[in-house]
């Protein structure tokens, strides 16, 4: 696996989340993790928006992660990403923990995800809220606990890499 951290700020849509999409960013071939910061539009929250005024659905600066596994199916591209935050959570220390597909800092969100498979590959989000913003629902962000972003993504992207692969290793061994 690997994976690349773009100091230059780029724009991210729900809707780009697709096969192939980390490839066009940075010509990886392989199972890849991307980090970098920028703007976010999401449709799936835009919808859920206008039912019940939950979270916006567009953020001017997250910082994002997409992962690529390719052959993955739906349920493991979650369980990776379910994985992902749980080590996230752990990275930032006490008082935070992973419920379903975010990571919450006592019960304050600090983060929106989503997971899309094809026949090719899986492939998740994860958008971490850098600034406090008003929301209508209970949120924190890395602002609020002196968190050095780029340090931060290289830590968990590190975590994550050596946990697949201890994780592969370990299935050679069996298989």
């Amino acid at each position: 696996m690997k994976s690349f951290y773009i100091d230059k700020p780029h724009e991210f849509r729900d809707l780009d989340l697709k096969s192939g999409w980390v490839k066009r960013l940075v010509d990886c071939k392989d199972d890849c993790i991307v980090s970098f910061q920028g703007r976010y539009y999401s449709k799936v929250l835009e919808m859920e928006h206008v039912k019940n005024a939950t979270l916006p659905f567009e953020f001017e600066q997250l910082l994002h992660f997409v992962v690529e596994h390719k052959g993955v199916s739906w349920v493991d591209i979650e369980i990776r990403k379910r994985l992902f935050l749980s080590l996230m959570a752990d990275r930032l220390g006490e008082g935070f923990s992973r419920v379903g597909g975010k990571v919450s800092y006592f019960g304050e969100n600090l983060n929106i995800s989503h997971t899309r498979a094809t026949k090719r590959s899986g492939t998740f989000h994860v958008g971490v809220f850098l600034y406090n913003e008003e929301m209508p629902v209970p949120t924190t962000s890395l602002d609020q606990f002196d968190v050095p972003v780029k340090d931060f993504a290289l830590s968990v992207m590190h975590d994550y890499q050596n946990e697949i692969n201890a994780i592969q290793t370990q299935l050679r061994r069996f298989l």
